[in-house]
């Protein structure tokens, strides 16, 4: 049968002189079998805060991971330079006609003169030409620009979603610790290790239901 630490309610191994919890000796629980009630009520508060944390951690770290993969996932790729250019392809014969309408307009008026309108259908071929070149400029400039701030962004993705993961890590052996801890609570059967179970626990021992800890888990496993 199973030895139970009256001082900390962990279980202890058969033989054992120690709590390898609380460090009280066996003879100081055979002479105090019983653990009080604040002794019980400090008890259950500790543990339903462990529990609490335990049981809040598995969703932590979930969601911690899902956020991490998330930011793997939104890294887009490159943008295509034909996403800036395609404008020019429009302006290039727009600017054409207008500039070729702006030669007649001139002449016609007469602010431009001495000229055949044929002598200057050069110019806006010239200029639609400038027009296509500047287009071309630009779109390249503003692809790269673009593609350089999406590279900052994966570049940063990756760092945030490494360091994520690092936390992840730290909390994994963290919850691992504290599994290890609440497992020596043997007494505990492990339908009842939770803190709702720890809940019932308090409420039991603050109406007077239960006097010790051990009374009260044994109330829970007959309701």
């Amino acid at each position: 049968m199973a030895i139970i630490c009256s001082k900390c309610g962990a279980e202890l191994s058969d033989g054992a002189l120690f709590c390898n919890k609380c460090g009280t000796s066996v003879p100081e629980m055979e002479a105090q079998p019983v653990m009080s009630l604040e002794e019980s009520k400090k008890l259950a508060e500790d543990l339903k805060a462990k529990f609490t944390e335990y049981e809040k951690s598995e969703h932590d770290i979930s969601d911690m991971e899902a956020r991490a993969k998330s930011l793997d996932k939104n890294m887009g790729g490159q943008v295509s330079g034909f996403k800036y250019f395609w404008p020019t392809l429009i302006v290039t014969p727009v600017s054409f006609f207008v500039f070729r309408w702006l030669i007649y307009i001139l002449l016609d008026t007469g602010i431009i003169h001495g000229f055949d309108p044929e002598e200057l259908a050069w110019i806006p071929y010239v200029l639609a030409v400038i027009v296509f070149v500047l287009g071309i400029v630009i779109a390249a400039k503003s692809t790269n620009s673009a593609n350089a701030n999406i590279e900052k962004e994966r570049a940063s993705n990756i760092e945030r979603s490494k360091k994520m993961l690092e936390e992840v890590e730290t909390m994994k052996k963290n919850r691992e610790a504290l599994g290890k801890e609440l497992a020596e609570y043997g007494s505990i059967p492990e339908q009842y290790r939770n803190s709702a179970s720890m809940t019932k626990v308090i409420y039991l021992l603050n109406t007077g239901k239960a006097k010790d800890f051990k009374e009260a888990v044994g109330k829970l496993i007959l309701v």
